[in-house]
């Protein structure tokens, strides 16, 4: 659903302590200013907080790597975001809602041998202006729930990736039997069986806001408790494979950033409410990206052929892969 031409960014970059990683500021659709370089990587100009603002830097990143078809474009207000680049994954964060409105990650099949333990806590991530801590979640009788998993990404892309996904700008409010039950078996597909059988998938994943807000604990923090949550998966198929939702014909997709040339994606999207009990089936979740774009304000995959997004995007799918 291509609703908005996107604005402009302004990206700004630090490093933490804890993580390392570049962060930029997006005010939501893909940089005005990103040239495409001659080897299929996106060159993003990231300027030096070190250089007050005069030099820029030159960063060369796929966004396809983590980022599905491109950064989501923004279409209502409420949905702006600041883009925090990761080790595995991108996040776009706000400063409004004081967390993640999307975050975007691949997870292909291998694994790294190591297994690395759950850091104690939460870090506060310096990158944004919102400054929410671990304690700002204590006592409140809601999870610090994951947007990145922790486990497949640290189980594809090493401890420092991990320790990224315990940054509290990669988490939001959930209910415990939404986290503990219907999320984690979502993040026990995509790190095991999905990524085994397809070899690898993208994920785009974040929270659902109606329009009351609702804040967390006794709302000092300004944190807001989102009404439900959304997951995007992908898979690339071969054209002489699986079918997508559509039966396209024999011509294949032109090369283009956000799907590979020869292939055709498809898609399982869910919203998940915050009062699961988490006995529920999968299927009951299953929705429509347009759906979801609907009650997010975001437009995803916007660099995804015109033609295709418009079939993967409208219909749902009736059982799980």
């Amino acid at each position: 659903m291509r609703t908005f031409s996107g604005i402009a960014p302004v990206l700004a970059v630090f490093v933490g302590v804890m993580y390392i990683g570049l962060a930029g500021s997006h005010a939501g659709g893909p940089a005005d200013h990103h040239e495409k370089a001659s080897s299929g990587e996106t060159i993003v100009r990231v300027p030096d907080p070190s250089a007050a603002g005069g030099v820029d830097t030159h960063v060369e990143r796929d966004r396809r790597w983590q980022t599905y078809g491109g950064f989501p474009l923004v279409t209502k207000d409420d949905a702006r975001y600041e883009l925090l680049d990761n080790l595995g994954f991108d996040a776009g964060y706000s400063e409004y809602r004081k967390g993640p409105v999307w975050v975007a990650y691949r997870v292909d099949a291998a694994r790294l041998p190591d297994r690395f333990p759950r850091p104690r806590g939460f870090a506060t991530d310096d990158r944004t202006r919102a400054r929410v801590a671990h304690r700002d979640y204590t006592g409140t009788g809601y999870d610090r729930g994951h947007m990145a998993p922790n486990h497949a990404i640290a189980s594809r892309y090493g401890r420092e990736a991990q320790l990224e996904t315990f940054l509290m700008s990669n988490v939001t409010p959930q209910k415990p039997a939404l986290n503990r039950e219907t999320w984690r078996k979502l993040e026990e597909m995509e790190a095991g069986k999905w990524s085994q059988k397809l070899e690898e998938v993208w994920v785009i994943t974040g929270p659902v806001f109606d329009d009351e807000r609702t804040y967390l604990g006794n709302g000092e923090a300004g944190i807001d408790i989102p009404d439900a949550f959304f997951k995007v998966v992908i898979d690339e198929a071969p054209f002489d494979s699986r079918m997508t939702v559509h039966e396209y014909s024999d011509r294949a997709v032109a090369p283009k950033r956000g799907i590979r040339p020869w292939h055709r994606p498809r898609v399982l999207a869910f919203i998940v409410p915050q009062d699961v009990d988490g006995s529920e089936p999968l299927t009951e979740f299953l929705v429509s990206v347009d759906w979801i774009e609907q009650k997010t304000g975001l437009d995803l995959m916007p660099e995804v052929p015109d033609d295709v997004e418009e079939a993967i995007e409208s219909e749902i799918a009736d059982q799980l892969w």
